[in-house]
């Protein structure tokens, strides 16, 4: 992330606290998550480059379950762009608190 460490930890902390798949305890929302990653990278957050390694980062970070990588690559980056405005909006206001 391009971000500085106190930010990347608020960053974290985040996408941690975001609800988990609603039927499926232990494992991530998956089209929320991408939600947040869209809006990390569309703020230029977020090097993306390598899926592969951006999907096991979300393992480490949320400590949930995340689904194939297949499915994480098919969701990833999100379509639902107003979801993705929020999402980006809710990462500012907790990024704007610590600066």
């Amino acid at each position: 992330m391009n971000l500085t460490p106190e930010e990347d930890q608020t960053v974290c902390a985040l996408l941690r606290h975001l609800p988990e798949h609603i039927s499926n305890p232990g494992h991530i929302n998956l089209s929320q998550k991408m939600h947040y990653l869209t809006a990390l990278r569309q703020s230029g957050y977020l090097d993306d480059k390598d899926l592969y390694n951006l999907r096991l980062w979300l393992i480490h970070v949320t400590g949930k379950e995340v689904p194939s990588t297949s499915q994480f690559n098919e969701a990833y980056p999100s379509k639902a762009t107003t979801k993705v405005t929020k999402a980006k909006q809710q990462i500012e206001r907790a990024l704007a608190e610590i600066r």
